[in-house]
Order: structure tokens, then sequence, then C-alpha cells
């Protein structure tokens, strides 16, 4: 099987987060960002792939702390994979989280992660997006 690269799995994530906007895309359906490329493996994260559940996407994109409209994280792959900043949260094995490009009213987006996270005792082997809104960067 062929290997797809950032441009796909970014040009199919887009794709997917379209629909989700026009509402045709599954209840529960879970995207998949691809493996961590090199600059998020200096920093610890394992080759597992990236996953986002469209409910989680949903939920934070509603939070009224931090509402934003879906489709501003369009191109998520290729923001993730080259992040501004990156940094640990808590145990630096179980989380991290990226500053990426994705801007909404002058606001960095923040993406969390969740490394290789444990659900009822058994380990998940993803990098699960655990948190997607636009923060301030004094915060």
């Amino acid at each position: 099987m062929e290997e797809l690269t950032l441009e796909d799995i970014n040009a199919r994530f887009n794709a997917e987060l379209q629909r989700q906007i026009d509402g045709t895309l599954p209840q529960g359906y879970m995207y998949s960002l691809g493996a961590p490329g090199t600059m998020l493996q200096s920093i610890g994260m394992s080759c597992s792939p990236i996953e986002l559940k469209s409910e989680k996407l949903k939920e934070k994109s509603s939070d009224p702390n931090h509402l934003y409209d879906i489709s501003e994280v369009k191109d998520l792959p290729k923001a993730i994979n080259n992040p501004l900043a990156a940094f640990t949260y808590g145990d630096s094995a179980k989380a991290v989280n990226l500053i990426v490009e994705i801007e909404h009213q002058g606001k960095n987006f923040l993406v969390g992660i969740s490394l290789n996270p444990t659900v009822k005792g058994e380990k998940l082997n993803i990098n699960d997006i655990r948190n997607v809104f636009p923060k301030d960067t004094h915060e």
C-alpha cells in the first residue's frame, strides 16, 4: 500500500472537514491526521497516528470560552507538523501542546495532544487531539 504524503493527508482532512461543515460526515467520525513528522518526533511524540474525534472538534469550537468556526481549522495536519512552538503539559510522556499558525481574531490556535493514552487499562497507541482552540500567547 502506498504511503500518503502530508499533502494527501491534508487534502483528505480538508475534504472531510467540509463534510462535517455540510452535515454529511458520519456521526462518531474519527479524523486521521497522519503520523508525526520529524519535528514532532524530535520532541518525543511516537510514530503513532494522530487522530481527532469529529465530536471533539464540534465541542471545542462551540465552547463559549473559545468560540470559532470549525472551517478555521482547515489545513490542520500541515499546521500540526509545522508548529510555531511545542511544550509539554503536565507529564511530558503523556501530553504536548502545540501553538500552530492557524489564527482566529489574532490568536494562534493551541492543539493539545494526549500521547498514547490509556483507556480502561489499554494503551491506545495513538496521539489523540484533546484540544483545538485559539489562545492568547500571553495566556
